[in-house]
């Protein structure tokens, strides 16, 4: 077994991770292990694509987060109920 399939099964396992850890909304572990993952293996495209989805995952959730954050001070202030 040479150097490089090592790297690859090494970065294949890194991906794998990656997506577990994406599946459960761990989306800033998930990029880290994506990352890594190509750190081993510079054209391993499976783990700039899963990486990038997490960035977009991650995007998406911090936008909403904000909203929830917002709401709940909202009608913490006495300015309604509960909307959500």
């Amino acid at each position: 077994m040479g150097f490089g399939q090592v790297t690859l099964a090494d970065a294949t396992a890194l991906t794998r991770h990656g997506w577990e850890l994406l599946c459960q909304g761990r989306c800033q572990e998930a990029i880290e292990e994506f990352s890594r993952a190509i750190k081993l293996d510079e054209n391993f495209a499976e783990a700039y694509n899963n990486r990038s989805i997490g960035k977009q995952i991650a995007g998406e959730q911090a936008p909403k987060y904000q909203q929830r954050v917002g709401r709940m001070l909202y009608i913490a202030m006495g300015h309604g109920g509960n909307t959500w």
